[in-house]
């Protein structure tokens, strides 16, 4: 990496952050419908792939995913954003759960997937996320975002989903 990437990475980040801000005051302005979806990827050896973002909660991990189009479908979509945040192709979709979500202010439908990969190496493009790894399912990390860890844990241990995306956890 040259001597400039890291300034350049530094700019993204903070281009990202001020999106993010000009998005959630959109949002709370003109509440518009939104749709997300997440993705629980698993392994064979028992293996979980998390992200950090560099403009939303960036000290904690969460679930790979993003915005659904409007003529896409969800479950394409998640698969679409596994692949553009870590570059790991996820085979075996299955919709796990869908919520919805009017806290930030849009009227957020968001789709959780289950899927499968093969545990290699993430790529991450440093700009939009600026890490992607695996980490065991008995072993989550303690900073990860409270929706994340309880969809995991729902996947895991073979539970409902719960009735609210948020947790208080």
């Amino acid at each position: 990496m040259g001597t400039g990437a890291p300034l350049a990475h530094a700019i993204w980040h903070r281009a990202y952050r001020a999106a993010h801000r000009i998005r959630l005051i959109w949002w709370r302005v003109a509440k518009p419908a939104v749709r997300g979806a997440k993705t629980v990827v698993l392994t064979a050896d028992r293996h979980v792939l998390l992200v950090r973002h560099s403009y939303q909660q960036p000290d904690q991990y969460m679930l790979p995913g993003g915005g659904v189009g409007r003529h896409e479908d969800a479950a394409i979509a998640a698969a679409r954003e596994v692949f553009e945040e870590t570059g790991v192709r996820v085979t075996t979709l299955r919709l796990h759960s869908q919520f919805f979500d009017s806290r930030q202010g849009a009227r957020n439908d968001i789709s959780i997937y289950t899927g499968e990969a093969e545990r290699t190496e993430p790529v991450v493009d440093g700009r939009e996320i600026v890490e992607a790894s695996w980490h065991r399912l008995d072993a989550l990390p303690t900073n990860i975002s409270g929706s994340s860890r309880a969809r995991i844990i729902e996947v895991r241990d073979g539970l409902p989903p719960a009735t609210s995306w948020r947790t208080e956890a």
